[in-house]
């Protein structure tokens, strides 16, 4: 990916990473209410994790193929291994253990090909790299 939008601040990876997926910029994308929401918090909460994934029309679990689906992912866990290769051509957010906070997490989006990483610091360059905590699964 040439255009890779990258976070406007040190919370907004999710953001980011759903930016890259529908093609837009941030501001364009969410409005200025849950931005700030997620700046003031210091972090994606659940509540705005579904409000972010709602800005870009997918739903938690939809029934019709049009939503997204999470499940932890162990660090250690043999299932990680498998789960990357399961996502050849499928689209996921993924976070993911910081590389610029110490004992904080991250999220980056996987494209189905490439993994990109909108942080505007220390990146993640291929999906054999990371250690998955958590993951979404998208259409």
């Amino acid at each position: 990916m040439n255009n890779i939008i990258k976070q406007d601040s040190d919370y907004d990876c999710m953001l980011a990473c759903l930016a890259n997926y529908v093609g837009q910029p941030i501001a364009k994308v969410f409005d200025k209410e849950l931005i700030d929401s997620i700046n003031d918090a210091k972090t994606c909460t659940d509540d705005n994790i579904d409000k972010s994934f709602n800005a870009v029309g997918l739903k938690r679990g939809s029934e019709n193929g049009d939503g997204f689906f999470s499940m932890y992912v162990s660090a250690t866990d043999a299932r990680s291994r498998v789960i990357k290769s399961l996502l050849r051509d499928r689209k996921a957010i993924i976070q993911v253990p910081s590389l610029n906070y110490e004992d904080g997490s991250h999220m980056v989006y996987w494209d189905g090909k490439e993994l990109i990483d909108p942080s505007t610091k220390q990146v993640y360059y291929w999906l054999s790299q990371i250690n998955m905590e958590y993951i979404f699964l998208l259409p």
